[in-house]
Order: C-alpha cells, then structure tokens, then sequence
C-alpha cells in the first residue's frame, strides 16, 4: 500500500465516531446521497476498487452516485459480498470522507464506481488501489491523488495538484492557461499534458 493511502485512511480514524454513517446498498446496487459542505472544505474520497469522477460545479452541496458491481463464484459468496460491501460517509460540514467498506471477500470480487459533484473551490484528496479511471475535472481548489493503478484525468483543474500513482496513464487537460503547480510522481505510467497554444509553464522532470 502506498504511503500516502495510509495517511488518507488513518486520517479519517480521527473523525469523531458520532459522526460516521455507513449505508448499505440494500436493496438495490445503487446509493445517491447529497452532503452539506463549505465552499473552502475538503471532500476526501477512499475507494479501494473502482472508477471516481469528482466534477466541480457552484452551490455548497455533495452530490454522491455510487454504483456497485460484484461477481461472485456462488450465491452464497455473492450474498457475503453484498452484506458485506457498504459506503461510510463521515466528517461535518469543513471535511467530508466518503469511503468505501470492503473487508476481504471469500470467491467474490467487488468494486464501487463513484460520480461525485463538489462546489469547485473545495480541496479534493482520493485514495484508490485500482480504478478504471479517476477524472477530476473543473475544480479550482487543490487536488491530491494516490493510486496504485488505472488512469488519471485532470480535466480544467485550475488549482495546484499532487498526483502519486505507480502504473497506469496520467492526463493533464488545461482548458486555460496553467496558474498552479502540478506534481506528478509516477514509476510506471505515460503522461500527457495539454494546454492552451498560448501556455507559458516550466516542465521539470526527474527518472531513475
């Protein structure tokens, strides 16, 4: 597991517990679920397995759209799994964590795909072992991913962001000329930025 996942979800241990709420999926395979937040907090997303778009808007609420998948050798696993897999959403009105409960699964295989719509100017951090795909786009506030695997697409992210992701592909796509630092560390991963015809910035890069 990578460092900075560690640090997402020991953070999310000093929440008060009066504060956590974790929803099941019954009955159905599908949560929607709409969070109070200042417009300068923070909306922390832990996913082990699945894709999470975090899209930025006006306004001061979250809006969660989570979508669960699970293939399972039996029904008895698949019924493990479902009891099994459940959301926690925690924190108050300054710092949300929206996470996802997944303990060890017996012949099943699980994974949770997240549409989540922020105010823009909030802080953005997501943990993930495996995504499809993580897009983050039209946020101004600051952005911090850590992943393990899949790809990452910054789309019209204008404030400054801290990418560490060990395989996959990273996307920078700049709708307006840069005005924030982007920090990328990969160890296997192809990155593409684009920018406008017009962008001035400074491209310093560092392999092993």
């Amino acid at each position: 597991m990578k460092p900075g996942l560690r640090i997402l979800i020991a953070a999310a241990a000093l929440l008060p517990a009066t504060q956590l709420l974790a929803t099941t999926f019954q009955p159905s395979n599908r949560i929607v679920r709409q969070l109070t937040i200042e417009p300068t907090g923070s909306v922390w997303i832990d996913n082990q397995f699945g894709s999470i778009d975090v899209i930025g808007g006006e306004g001061t609420l979250i809006t969660v759209t989570a979508e669960r998948s699970i293939v399972a050798s039996d029904a008895t696993a698949l019924k493990e799994a479902s009891d099994a897999v459940a959301i926690s959403f925690e924190g108050d009105s300054k710092v949300r964590l929206i996470r996802t409960l997944m303990p060890a699964l017996r012949n099943a295989h699980a994974t949770i795909d997240y549409t989540i719509s922020v105010p823009k100017n909030v802080a953005v951090k997501i943990g993930s072992k495996s995504a499809g795909h993580i897009r983050v786009a039209h946020i101004t506030g600051s952005v911090t991913i850590n992943g393990f695997a899949g790809t990452v697409i910054m789309e019209d992210v204008r404030g400054a962001s801290a990418l560490n992701i060990v395989n996959g592909r990273v996307i920078y796509d700049y709708q307006q000329n840069p005005i924030a630092k982007a920090d990328v560390q990969a160890v296997n991963a192809d990155i593409d930025v684009y920018v406008p015809a017009s962008a001035k910035f400074d491209w310093i890069a560092d392999t092993i």
